[in-house]
């Protein structure tokens, strides 16, 4: 359509050229530096049209050329971004799948040309992190920084991240601390503040972190109170001596008295010292209320108390929790101390039959041995080597992936 349009122009106007031509508009006279240059109306006419066309058409030419350039700019920089975000989808899923080296090279090879190369550096860093390459790990975390200044924040926390994971405690504190004072109250830094304690065992710094996470709701109000939990645990197992001991104790805010895993560090320690028997009433009243199958089997090594009152005690838990293995062999142990080797075989035995333990196994050889039952006795002693020489190859693996 917009060809004929044009070609039906084209006829008009050479018509229209043709009659102007045909006629007489008289002469166009024009004088510069002493020279007379002469012509028609129409001529000057025809030569300014021409002029004005030529004009139009170099202006459409340049901007035409001046729009293919600004395109192939974009192609090529499209071509170049596109491959780069595949080359960070390629190594993200190296990375996921544990190719480190393969990982790190499709990082790294279209970093400069990404869009993004924060984020392929950092990934980067990781993949030289699990390579066990350090010094290429704060290459990319240096590039990373250089690149995109405005997350320096977020380097910072992979960086303490990662020192923490290849063991550099000195650097990984250094980070953090360098952090905390730059933003001491920003949640993501508190929360690796956190990991970093908890993972170094520094029970009083997880205490004192707990307070801004909740007000700032870093963490949930559970995940708060199992650090709470965790944390008065691990500095009452940390009590070298008695006075150390109850000072820690002290501290416990009461409701986290009667938690399980506070009131099985606290008792396991006061056994230590000599002192069990004053934490068995609080025992009876916390495995009442919230069952633990740890502090049930701490029950049963705590010496010093009423054996026949402990063990009164203990059956009127098998109504409940007449399964549980540890209640079993809790019960095993106190009649044991007691001196009933029938009880005893029974209850190590039932213990066993639901969940076989090492312990038990030798506890049950000791009482078969009282009662004058040496094959026996030797029978239960090879079952409990077998299990825990089999339990140590499991964990010996596991030891050596962490």
């Amino acid at each position: 359509m917009r060809l004929r349009f044009l070609v039906v122009f084209a006829i008009l106007g050479a018509v229209l050229v043709a009659w102007l031509f045909a006629r007489d508009h008289g002469l166009l006279a024009i004088a510069y530096q002493g020279r007379l240059i002469e012509t028609s109306v129409n001529v000057a006419l025809l030569v300014l049209g021409l002029t004005a066309l030529l004009c139009y058409g170099a202006a459409r030419l340049v901007a035409h050329l001046w729009s293919l350039q600004r395109r192939l700019h974009g192609w090529a920089h499209t071509q170049k971004t596109g491959r780069a975000r595949q080359d960070l989808v390629a190594g993200a899923i190296a990375l996921a799948e544990g190719h480190w080296r393969q990982a790190e090279e499709a990082l790294y090879r279209s970093a400069e040309i990404s869009e993004a190369p924060f984020l392929h550096y950092l990934a980067a860093a990781r993949a030289a992190q699990a390579q066990r390459a350090p010094e290429r790990r704060d290459h990319y975390l240096d590039l990373a920084r250089e690149t995109t200044p405005k997350a320096d924040l977020a380097v910072a926390l992979t960086s303490a991240e990662l020192h923490l994971e290849h063991g550099e405690i000195t650097e990984a504190r250094e980070v953090l601390e360098r952090l905390r004072s730059l933003h001491p109250a920003h949640p993501e830094v508190l929360r690796a503040a956190l990991r970093f304690h908890v993972e170094r065992g520094e029970w009083s710094e997880v205490l004192g972190l707990l307070p801004a996470l909740s007000k700032r709701k870093a963490l949930a109000a559970t995940e708060v109170s199992a650090r709470q939990v965790e944390a008065h645990a691990g500095l009452l197992r940390a009590a070298e001596d008695p006075e150390s001991l109850e000072k820690a104790w002290a501290q416990v805010p009461t409701p986290l008295r009667k938690r399980p895993p506070v009131l099985y560090a606290y008792a396991s320690q006061l056994q230590r010292y000599g002192a069990g028997s004053r934490v068995i009433p609080l025992i009876h009243k916390t495995l009442k209320s919230d069952w633990d199958s740890a502090l049930c089997a701490c029950y049963g090594t705590i010496d010093g108390g009423d054996t026949a009152a402990q063990i009164r005690e203990a059956e009127t838990w098998l109504a409940a929790h007449g399964e549980d293995p540890s209640l079993l062999l809790t019960l095993g142990r106190l009649c044991y101390k007691s001196g009933l080797w029938g009880k005893a075989c029974y209850y190590f035995e039932a213990s066993i039959a639901r969940q076989p333990y090492p312990e038990a196994y030798w506890l049950l050889a000791e009482t078969l041995d009282h009662i004058g039952d040496p094959d026996r006795a030797a029978e239960s002693r090879r079952k409990g080597l077998d299990l825990a020489t089999r339990l140590r190859e499991a964990q010996a693996p596991a030891a050596g992936r962490h």
